[in-house]
């Protein structure tokens, strides 16, 4: 069988590094699409509103309602 490990606290260092490259004055989304790619949209989703982002885009409308 196949699997696939999610090391979270790089994903947050990423985000992190992703939002500290940003003026201080914009916003940030994090695009969560395809259920996360299939690594979880809700787990990506909360990773990125705890590491400031202020909000998710999805590419269609039935994948925002897990993440509400």
């Amino acid at each position: 069988p196949t699997y696939l490990t999610i090391n979270t606290s790089l994903v947050r260092e990423n985000l992190r590094k992703i939002k500290d490259s940003l003026p201080e004055w914009s916003t940030s989304t994090a695009v969560i699409k395809a259920n996360g790619y299939g690594h979880g949209s809700v787990m990506m989703g909360r990773i990125a509103v705890e590491e400031g982002y202020e909000s998710l885009a999805v590419a269609i409308p039935e994948e925002s309602v897990p993440l509400r």
